[in-house]
């Protein structure tokens, strides 16, 4: 059994914001890893959030795409973004 005050002295070790584990939710998208560097939130408070990997992550790790095409992928995606395509609509000609 552990006492509370090993238990404190464990806790110290470890960061509040690293000693949160991905939840239940976000584990069902698959792989997920903490984002290397921090961020605040609206509330100014720290956190390393989990991440899913992207597609593009996924196939290069499986070695369906090479570097060089994974690259093309994250600059089209980027430019993508940047042009705010995000949501296409039709033109309405009536």
């Amino acid at each position: 059994m552990v006492t509370r005050r090993r238990a404190k002295k464990a806790r110290r070790g470890k960061s509040a914001v690293d000693q949160t584990a991905p939840t239940k939710e976000r584990q069902s998208y698959g792989d997920v890893e903490r984002m290397s560097e921090t961020i605040t939130d609206e509330h100014g408070m720290i956190s390393r959030p989990w991440r899913g990997k992207s597609s593009f992550i996924l196939l290069y790790d499986r070695s369906i795409i090479n570097k060089d095409q994974m690259q093309a992928a994250v600059a089209f995606n980027t430019d993508f973004q940047w042009a705010q395509f995000d949501e296409l609509h039709a033109l309405n000609l009536l």
